[in-house]
């Protein structure tokens, strides 16, 4: 990996780390409290040396596990292709809201760049700001009535709980879908400028990278690729997001196949990629028949 790039992937896991030590991620019965998702995580997967997808209740009990799986070091060169500075925002998910009571002292920035010299390459925009108003909690936003999981550890032995890449792969394919969807009104309804539509065309470069560099890095964990299966397990367990709304869309089969053909010449297993959209193909086609016949 370059050395730019190992540095941000580094100072995910020093960040990932402190919050840990001081913010136990499971209570004393075990229970998951919070996890990571969202690009922390997708860094926190590039030094990762295995992984275990644990399927969670509401209340963070594990109610399944896969055995733990090692990343190859073809799976973690796919992955160092996505790694970037992270946004403005850290997404959590907490599970127990009693997690963070009284931790602001922890979480916020100033103790964060005290105790962690490498975090402005995690997010070279915390320069000038302090607080803990990046502290993103995907909770607040919208009903989890469920959480797939996975527990990481790293060469080093220490293991962090984030969210499980296919879920991260399946928003990931949401958000860009949603991306493309919003240049294309823009441009049908000569509603925005030039500069709008090309900040959001690269945008939806940019996540197209994003989801290339899981797809490709993440998906040989998976024994037995049953797409069906974890598209309908993801709505059910966020049934309040991009991903249930994309999946919900009339205009989903003309978007896609755009997504596809610009994706796919970079992924490598062509014949999963393949399954992956029609499987999200399949999915909508149902939704929506579902949803005619009932209005």
């Amino acid at each position: 990996m370059e050395d730019s790039k190992q540095v941000i992937v580094d100072s995910a896991k020093q960040y990932a780390t402190y919050l840990i030590k001081n913010i136990s991620q499971t209570d004393e019965n075990g229970n998951v409290m919070y996890y990571f998702s969202g690009s922390l995580a997708m860094l926190l997967l590039s030094s990762a040396q295995s992984i275990k997808i644990c399927l969670l209740d509401n209340g963070g009990k594990t109610v399944k596990e896969k055995p733990a799986a090692e990343f190859s070091q073809k799976a973690k060169e796919s992955l160092s292709k996505g790694v970037r500075s992270v946004g403005a925002d850290i997404d959590i998910v907490t599970i127990n809201e009693d997690a963070f009571n009284g931790k602001g002292g922890v979480y916020n920035l100033s103790a964060v760049k005290n105790n962690c010299d490498l975090s402005l390459y995690l997010c070279p925009a915390w320069k000038n700001i302090n607080g803990t108003m990046y502290f993103d909690c995907l909770t607040d936003e919208r009903e989890i009535v469920g959480h797939s999981t996975a527990e990481i550890t790293f060469n080093d032995g220490n293991k962090v709980i984030i969210a499980d890449p296919m879920s991260l792969i399946m928003h990931k394919f949401a958000d860009t879908l949603t991306c493309y969807a919003t240049i294309q009104k823009f441009k049908d309804n000569n509603t925005s400028t030039a500069e709008r539509i090309a900040k959001l065309v690269a945008k939806y470069k940019k996540d197209i990278s994003d989801f290339v560099s899981m797809f490709n890095g993440c998906i040989s964990i998976y024994s037995q690729q049953k797409f069906e299966k974890y598209i309908e397990q993801t709505l059910k367990m966020c049934p309040q997001t991009a991903f249930s709304r994309i999946l919900s869309s009339s205009k989903l089969s003309e978007n896609i196949e755009y997504f596809y053909n610009d994706a796919k010449e970079y992924i490598e297993d062509k014949n999963l990629f393949e399954s992956f959209i029609n499987a999200m193909v399949n999915q909508n086609e149902q939704i929506v028949d579902y949803c005619r016949d009932c209005c």
